[in-house]
């Protein structure tokens, strides 16, 4: 039986697709952004990676990016950070390594601390949010209204947060130094999805050209 979708769900649809293309990467992810391949296997694999094997593991991490809990810590560390004057920032900068990965994320705080809110490095974790559900409803984790449910809510912050789809993707760019480990992962990371990040801004076939930002879902 076929499902007629209304224009709303074809809007939502089309929201969701661009939000999950900022969570691919690597040497075909601009194929991947445009495809949106997905498999039980890779949903299976992608899942497995966040320790996710059953509906309470999948919605307590979907519940966990939802609640920004990277963006609390980021706002912990600027609250010290301002009680410092720049003098003692500077001594605070040099007192670690960016290869420990405590001392990197601290280090990204203080080099945004002056420059950007805290608020950008929340649009990777409800990218992240869009993405995970639609491979939790894949394996049955999450029944579809769950899945839908979830994605909304996160596609709403988003609307909330930033104001366009440039700001966004640049925010997720920021936001996804944050998941790497050290500062010479996020270099990789930069070196291999340059390119993709600035077809998915320009790119007449981008996802985001397909959906106005403030459309209403």
């Amino acid at each position: 039986m076929i499902t007629l979708l209304t224009k709303k769900q074809k809007t939502q649809r089309k929201y969701f697709a661009a939000l999950m293309s900022m969570y691919w990467t690597g040497w075909a992810s601009y194929f991947n952004v445009i495809n949106q391949p997905s498999s039980r296997r890779a949903a299976k694999k992608i899942l497995k990676r966040w320790d996710v094997n059953d509906s309470e593991t999948m919605k307590a991490v979907l519940d966990m990016l939802l609640r920004n809990e990277r963006v609390l810590k980021d706002k912990q560390r600027r609250d010290y950070l301002s009680t410092l004057s720049e003098k003692e920032r500077n001594a605070y900068k040099e007192s670690f390594s960016y290869n420990n990965e405590e001392n990197y994320e601290a280090g990204l705080t203080n080099y945004y601390f002056r420059r950007l809110p805290p608020s950008y490095i929340a649009a990777v974790d409800y990218s992240q949010c869009v993405f995970l559900s639609k491979h939790g409803q894949k394996l049955g984790y999450l029944t579809p209204e769950e899945a839908n449910e979830y994605m909304l809510k996160a596609s709403r912050n988003i609307q909330k947060t930033y104001s366009c789809w440039e700001e966004y993707v640049a925010a997720c760019a920021i936001g996804i130094q944050h998941l790497c480990l050290h500062e010479h992962e996020a270099q990789i990371y930069v070196r291999k999805n340059k390119s993709m990040i600035i077809k998915m801004v320009a790119s007449k076939h981008s996802p985001f050209r397909k959906v106005s930002f403030d459309a209403e879902i």
